[in-house]
Formats: structure tokens, C-alpha cells, sequence
């Protein structure tokens, strides 16, 4: 919620609770990962790439299967990645 009032600084600090657990550490670097979407786009493609790899390998969970099509939706916008989504 945070995230879409583009609240970042807020965000932030939540990443921060999350990064202690290591279990949530992934959540964490999503939301680091969408906030340097939101703000630069260009410099948030690699890091896209990386998570959807990480995220590709936890889809047990179903809160990194949410979090993984919103990669996909991310990594999407781009020219030329549409045909890579999956």
C-alpha cells in the first residue's frame, strides 16, 4: 500500500524489518527492486532479471507466485521483453 502512495521512504524502512528475517529477505528485495522501477526504470532491469530468477525458484509459496507475476508485468513494459515473461 505504501508503495502505490509512492510513500518509498516508508517502504524503506518496512524492508528493513523484513531484511532480519530470512525468509521475508526475498519480499524485501522486491520491494527495493520496485521502488527503483517506479523511480528509474532503465537502472531497474538487471535487477528484475536477477529476482525473477530467484523468485522463479520459490514458487511454492503463493505470496512469491503474486510477486512474480508483478516481476513479469515489471519486466513487460520494456521493448523487446514481452516475448520473455515466462
Amino acid at each position: 500500500m505504501e508503495l502505490a502512495k509512492k510513500n518509498y521512504g516508508r517502504v524503506l524502512e518496512l524492508t528493513r524489518d523484513l531484511n532480519n528475517d530470512k525468509k521475508w529477505k526475498l519480499i524485501a528485495d522486491f520491494y527495493k527492486v520496485s521502488i527503483l522501477f517506479n523511480e528509474n526504470r532503465e537502472q531497474s532491469l538487471k535487477p528484475l532479471l536477477q529476482l525473477k530468477a530467484l523468485f522463479k525458484k520459490n514458487l511454492t509459496r503463493k505470496i512469491f507466485v503474486a510477486k512474480y507475476i508483478k516481476i513479469n508485468e515489471m519486466l513487460a513494459s520494456f521493448p523487446g521483453y514481452r516475448n520473455l515473461i515466462l
